[in-house]
């Protein structure tokens, strides 16, 4: 990321696509500068940057992965199921492997993990919990915990529309964090410790 202070502007650029932040005339001056220095095609206004969707409205920004989720449930084939309430069962109790058990498709658990993060590291702050829980078994899957993974793939299908939104709040009204946190008590099966979690907003 490049910030260019004097015409207050940002860069963002990752292998040969640039997206550019600030206002239209000083990203007109800039687009000018690079084009002078380079071959440069522009394409219009911000829609889709690294498997995320941008809709641009009149209250902010609107971001989607749409069809990254499509791309995720066509990939692990599990494109025609219906879709459920909540990422995880609540009432899983699963332990890490012991050993006495081979890893169940290592490999496979892996990237279903891998494929759920990166989708919440950018528009599902809903996932986090859930898959950095089932995250802890990936050095040693068993079948129980490829079944609790697998839940999060009707999830994901049936919130797969829903996008992560950023308003323009109003000048007149002053901004302010809220911040929530609790505990559970001995739901970790393995160590016996708290689970804490907490929202900020």
């Amino acid at each position: 990321m490049f910030i260019n202070i004097t015409l207050n502007v940002i860069l963002v650029v990752c292998v040969d696509n640039i997206t550019t932040v600030g206002h239209k005339l000083q990203i007109e001056i800039l687009m000018d500068y690079l084009k002078a220095h380079f071959k440069v095609t522009i394409n219009g206004g911000l829609k889709y940057i690294l498997g995320i969707e941008v809709n641009e409205t009149e209250h902010g920004l609107e971001l989607y992965q749409r069809q990254y989720i499509t791309n995720i449930l066509t990939h692990f084939e599990v494109e025609n199921c219906r879709s459920v309430q909540t990422p995880i069962d609540p009432k899983a109790s699963l332990f890490k492997a012991d050993g006495s058990e081979p890893p169940y498709e290592r490999t496979l658990y892996q990237q279903i993990i891998g494929s759920l993060m990166y989708l919440f590291t950018c528009t599902h702050p809903d996932l986090p919990f859930s898959v950095s829980f089932l995250s802890r078994f990936s050095s040693h899957p068993l079948k129980c915990h490829h079944t609790a993974a697998k839940i999060v793939f009707p999830y994901i299908a049936g919130i797969r529309f829903l996008s992560l939104k950023y308003y323009q709040s109003p000048t007149s009204l002053p901004l302010e964090l809220y911040g929530f946190s609790d505990a559970d008590y001995d739901s970790c099966c393995d160590t016996c410790r708290y689970v804490t979690g907490y929202v900020l907003s």
